[in-house]
């Protein structure tokens, strides 16, 4: 039987966006002449190997149809688009050393990750180094109050509240649990949303 390999739509939307943000954030800084040759580069932390390298796999091809798409588009005002990627292979250390030689050795316009842990250790050093960044969590916190962080998912507080209303026709009694982190707590509310929850 032929398989059919689905890729994430997520990922074409964000880097459409992660666009408009380079657009706006590049659109002084270089000289008309030097734009129409040089390229916009967006770096990607992704995992791309290790446990969770499927997520960084499929994260990459999203990436690469975004890329394909725009490119054939005629890129960015008039310059075409590339990205660079770096293999955090699931290691938060690694991916800030990682986003630490896209900024500082690669000169990248804006950054790109998926998963909680990849956002929450390169937030930061792309605020301080004004680099505008998206992420794709459920995590709210590492864009909250920031310039140049975005978050590109859906809240996790509404996926939990429409899995509870489902489980709720066939169920009287369901258990939440989990780790002590943000996203069990933002689940947490969104059941609570859904009906009557208890510790």
């Amino acid at each position: 039987m032929k398989k059919t390999a689905h890729y994430p739509t997520m990922s074409i939307g964000a880097l459409a966006v992660l666009a408009l943000l380079v657009v706006a954030g590049c659109a002084t800084e270089q000289p008309a002449a030097q734009k129409a040759l040089a390229p916009y580069k967006f770096g990607a932390v992704l995992s791309l190997t290790g446990t969770n390298a499927f997520y960084g796999e499929f994260g990459k091809y999203g990436i690469d149809l975004a890329i394909e798409d725009l490119n054939n588009a005629g890129g960015i005002n008039g310059r075409s688009v590339q990205v660079i990627y770096e293999d955090s292979a699931g290691d938060k250390g690694k991916a800030a050393t990682a986003t630490q030689k896209l900024i500082g050795v690669d000169a990248v316009d804006a950054l790109f990750t998926i998963t909680t842990p990849m956002g929450g250790a390169i937030a930061p050093i792309a605020e301080e180094n004004k680099i505008p960044f998206i992420y794709a969590s459920a995590t709210n916190s590492f864009a909250e109050g920031k310039t140049y962080v975005f978050k590109d998912y859906p809240d996790a507080s509404d996926q939990c509240e429409l899995l509870m209303r489902q489980a709720m026709k066939d169920h009287t009694k369901i258990a939440l649990f989990g780790t002590n982190a943000e996203f069990t707590q933002l689940c947490r509310k969104g059941a609570e949303r859904a009906g009557t929850f208890q510790r």
